[in-house]
């Protein structure tokens, strides 16, 4: 695993233009570079797989939400990110998902997108230049600390090592049962069934990433889950999964599953939105002391789920109406609202009470397998040195379109 970790590091692909370009990015300068030849592309590719800024990514604060968004082929947003021939609108889209995410948190982990590029030295030099422009235009919520970029090379999302965290699972264990269920549930809506093996095995595989990338760095980021398949998948590594530090078993609990506007633009106007909108803003702060309440619950008490539901959807709800208005209001927005998607957070911490189970089929997840109580112990172990004394360990995110 030490291993692993070596080939995850903390990424500012704008200092890293800026030291070898002799510029910081602009549009002046994307002008200037496309004279270069290829072969400066290529080199500048080698060189910056090298670079990494020192020291770690900062932890999160206590009123922050920071998802870890990696790229997958299993989002439409991403398909093709990072494949020979793959063309703009792709990447435009896997950072236009970011935007999206980004007006309802207060920043986004997200893989630096030059990692990505490789090819001849022309398909390099063209690639990167896609990549230089939609930098440029996320550039003001990079400068706000908004976007936090990281390195994940592929080893650790490799499933010799990401999918390593299934091995051995209990999938007749409640939580197993729970999430069997589930998958069942999502197939049987498919138009093509056998796609969901498939799907669950790249799901495994990405959450394991992004369960490295955590471990790395404890407290850095929240997991995120970006479909109901990867979302069940997630409430199996922390639902019941046999991880019991101090004597007191710990599990994931859902605390508020709330619908809000889906809005899809482009790169740009959705930088523009985060900057003007006036209720996305007043959403992340109402998130903020949220967050901050919540993480002040005490440890001790077995209620703390049934508390920490009320606090949040008594702090949110109001605030979604009033995204609700302004999106029906606001002609852009009206125009730029694609159904809605559930925002979900889930809380972990001391089990309390009975929690509803289910059992997982093996023949449904395949070759797909890993050692999810170990996994989740070490990793919860982490977040105990951390929250000592607090009930909730840590938060994760769902962001789902509804179907």
């Amino acid at each position: 695993m030490h291993y692993v970790l070596r080939h995850i590091s903390k990424s500012d692909p704008y200092a890293s233009i800026l030291a070898w370009w002799g510029e910081p990015l602009t549009i002046e300068l994307i002008r200037r570079v496309e004279r270069a030849p290829a072969q400066h592309f290529a080199q500048f590719h080698r060189d910056h797989a090298e670079y990494s800024p020192s020291g770690d990514v900062v932890p999160l604060d206590e009123g922050e939400l920071r998802p870890l968004m990696l790229p997958s082929y299993l989002h439409d947003s991403d398909r093709g990110y990072g494949l020979p021939g793959s063309p703009s609108g792709l990447l435009n889209r896997y950072f236009g998902a970011a935007m999206t995410l980004l007006l309802y948190s207060h920043q986004v982990m997200m893989q630096d997108p030059l990692m990505s590029v490789d090819g001849t030295p022309r398909e390099i030099k063209r690639r990167s230049l896609e990549v230089f422009d939609v930098l440029l235009t996320a550039k003001p919520l990079a400068d706000a600390n908004a976007l936090i970029f990281i390195q994940k090379r592929s080893i650790a999302q490799h499933p010799s090592t990401a999918l390593g965290h299934f091995k051995d699972a209990d999938w007749q264990s409640p939580a197993g049962v729970k999430c069997d269920r589930e998958l069942n549930r999502l197939r049987a809506l498919r138009a093509d069934p056998a796609s969901m093996t498939r799907d669950v095995s790249a799901s495994q595989t990405l959450i394991g990433a992004g369960i490295n990338v955590s471990k790395k760095w404890p407290g850095s980021c929240s997991l995120l889950a970006r479909s109901s398949v990867e979302d069940a998948l997630l409430r199996f590594v922390f639902e019941r999964a046999g991880t019991v530090i101090d004597g007191r078993e710990r599990n994931l609990q859902k605390l508020a599953a709330i619908s809000v506007p889906n809005i899809s633009m482009n790169v740009r106007d959705l930088t523009s939105l985060r900057a003007s909108s006036d209720e996305f803003a007043e959403w992340r702060e109402v998130l903020a002391a949220t967050l901050r309440e919540i993480h002040g619950l005490p440890d001790g008490d077995d209620g703390w789920a049934r508390e920490a539901r009320g606090i949040v959807y008594g702090e949110l709800a109001p605030a979604r109406e009033r995204l609700q208005k302004a999106a029906i209001q606001s002609p852009a927005m009206a125009a730029a609202k694609k159904g809605v998607r559930d925002f979900t957070l889930s809380g972990i911490g001391t089990l309390g009470g009975a929690v509803a189970g289910g059992k997982i089929a093996p023949a449904l997840i395949g070759a797909a397998t890993g050692k999810i109580a170990e996994v989740a112990l070490e990793y919860l172990k982490a977040k105990r040195a951390q929250r000592q004394a607090r009930a909730i360990l840590d938060i994760t995110v769902s962001f789902v379109q509804q179907a």
